[in-house]
C-alpha cells in the first residue's frame, strides 16, 4: 500500500462531540483513512471499535496541530494492542491540553505502533469549534 510520499496532508473541521463526549480526526484502521483527506468521522461518547484495516500507521510520524474555541479540549492518542482493542497513549509529558481560543497546540508524534486513533474529547461543556491540520510523513 502507498500511502504518500513525502507528506500525506489532512485538514478537517471535526464534528463538534457532545459535552463530555469524543470527536475523532483520524482512525488508522478506517478502509478510507488514506484515500479520503479531510474525512469526517462521527462524535461517540466512547472509543470507536477498531476498523478492519491492520498495519496503516507502521513507520510514519504525525505532526498534528488543533485549536479549538469556547471551552477547552483535550487531544487524546489510542494505539491498537495485540489484542485489537485501543490503549490510551500518554505522551511522555502528559495529557495534552488545546485551550480555547488559544494559538494551534502542535504535536510530534513518532508512532511505535502498528495503528492509531486520534481525536479529541471535550470537558463538561463542548467547544463551540475544533480545527486540525495532521501531516503525515514516512521514516525512512
Amino acid at each position: 500500500m502507498q500511502r504518500f510520499n513525502p507528506a500525506h496532508q489532512i485538514t478537517t473541521q471535526p464534528v463538534l462531540p457532545d459535552n463530555s463526549g469524543y470527536t475523532w480526526i483520524f482512525d488508522s484502521t478506517d478502509p478510507h483513512a488514506w484515500d479520503n483527506t479531510g474525512k469526517q468521522y462521527a462524535k461517540t461518547g466512547s472509543v470507536p471499535t477498531p476498523g478492519p484495516v491492520r498495519g496503516g500507521a507502521m513507520n510514519v510520524t504525525a505532526n498534528l496541530t488543533v485549536s479549538c474555541t469556547g471551552q477547552n479540549v483535550t487531544l487524546v492518542l489510542y494505539t491498537l494492542d495485540g489484542a485489537g482493542a485501543w490503549q490510551l497513549y500518554t505522551p511522555p509529558n502528559g495529557t495534552i491540553t488545546i485551550t480555547a481560543g488559544a494559538s494551534p497546540q502542535g504535536v510530534k508524534w513518532d508512532i511505535l505502533a502498528s495503528d492509531v486513533l486520534i481525536g479529541v474529547l471535550a470537558g463538561a461543556s463542548a467547544p463551540s469549534a475544533i480545527t486540525s491540520t495532521l501531516y503525515f510523513v514516512e521514516r525512512w
